[in-house]
């Protein structure tokens, strides 16, 4: 005679809850504001959103259009730069992981000058690079190593440059680390001409695009210099 077999009952442990709701909401907002703010730090370390305020860059950009910057368009990310954020830590350089090169002619930065310019934000146009002659004669034509520029860029605008008052930078040799820079709208600007040249660590990035508003939407064109280029 087979015995029956007793039967097997499995039991299995509840799974557990949480019997605090409010810590679990409260943890899940916390998560969601860290990573917000990551997101929102990293995209701040990458690009500048920037409003033009006033007429200084007419033609090519008309007050109240919204720009954005790339801020990484110059310099360098070395890898000590992962430490320097630390508290306490001096900044570490150890070597270059990606190097961006420097400002070039034509592009258009945003800047924050030295005194006795405005400390803002300004939007202006790289004329002069390290080690080139400026030079603005009378007629308000600029000269770049004794080479007229040509600049469809500044449209029918008068360049004005005395050489004493407001405007008393028409001669310059431009330092090394260093840039000179003019508005378009060369009647109606604030630029190197009134508070000299912009060194490296005054740039805050390179602008490259138009986004409000939407009729205006569109990357920034790169001009070229031929005349200033040596033909072989």
């Amino acid at each position: 005679m087979i015995a029956p077999e007793t039967p097997i009952t499995e039991t299995t442990t509840p799974e557990s809850t949480d019997t605090h709701p409010a810590r679990t909401v409260l943890r899940e907002i916390v998560e969601i504001a860290v990573i917000t703010l990551l997101i929102f730090g990293l995209t701040r370390s990458l690009v500048l959103n920037f409003v033009v305020d006033g007429d200084s860059m007419l033609p090519t950009l008309v007050s109240g259009e919204r720009i954005i910057a790339n801020r990484n368009a110059y310099g360098e990310f070395n890898l000590g730069d992962l430490v320097d954020w630390l508290p306490g830590v001096p900044d570490q350089h150890w070597f270059t992981i990606i190097d961006w090169g420097e400002p070039d002619r034509g592009d258009i930065i945003v800047l924050t000058p030295l005194p006795p310019g405005q400390q803002k934000p300004h939007v202006k146009r790289v004329i002069g690079l390290p080690g080139d002659h400026i030079r603005i004669d009378h007629r308000g034509d600029v000269y770049v190593n004794d080479i007229p520029l040509h600049e469809p860029y500044t449209g029918d605008f008068e360049n004005t440059c005395s050489g004493s008052g407001s405007y008393r930078n028409c001669d310059v040799i431009v330092p090394e680390g260093s840039v000179f820079v003019m508005g378009d709208h060369r009647s109606d600007s604030a630029d190197s001409r009134y508070f000299g040249v912009v060194p490296y660590d005054r740039i805050e990035g390179k602008a490259w695009l138009i986004y409000w508003p939407l009729g205006s939407f569109g990357t920034l064109a790169q001009p070229s210099y031929p005349e200033l280029t040596p033909t072989p």
